[in-house]
C-alpha cells in the first residue's frame, strides 16, 4: 500500500503533466485520456476535465476513442467541484 507521501508525489507529477498538455505539449488523445483516467483515481476532476476539454477542441479522429474520451469528460464535468453550479 502507497503512504501518503507517495500518493501526494505521485498526484503532483499528474497536475504537471495535465499543466503540460495544457500549455501545449504532447497534446495526443490516447495519453490525455490515460492520464485523465489517473486523475480520476486521485479526484481531480478538474484538470481531468480541462485536458479532456482540450482533446475536443483538437479532434479526435478514432470513434470508439472519441466516444471514451465524451465519457469521461462528461463525468469529469459531473465531479468538478471548482465549477459554479447554481442551487
Amino acid at each position: 500500500m502507497k503512504d501518503q507521501t507517495q500518493v501526494s508525489k505521485e498526484k503532483e507529477s499528474l497536475i504537471n503533466q495535465a499543466k503540460n498538455i495544457l500549455k501545449g505539449k504532447n497534446p495526443i488523445p490516447g495519453e490525455i485520456l490515460k492520464l485523465a483516467k489517473s486523475l480520476h483515481n486521485h479526484d481531480e476532476f478538474g484538470w481531468a476535465r480541462e485536458i479532456l476539454d482540450l482533446a475536443v477542441s483538437n479532434g479526435v479522429d478514432d470513434k470508439d476513442l472519441k466516444r471514451e474520451i465524451a465519457q469521461k469528460r462528461a463525468l469529469s464535468t459531473y465531479k468538478d467541484t471548482g465549477l459554479n453550479r447554481e442551487k
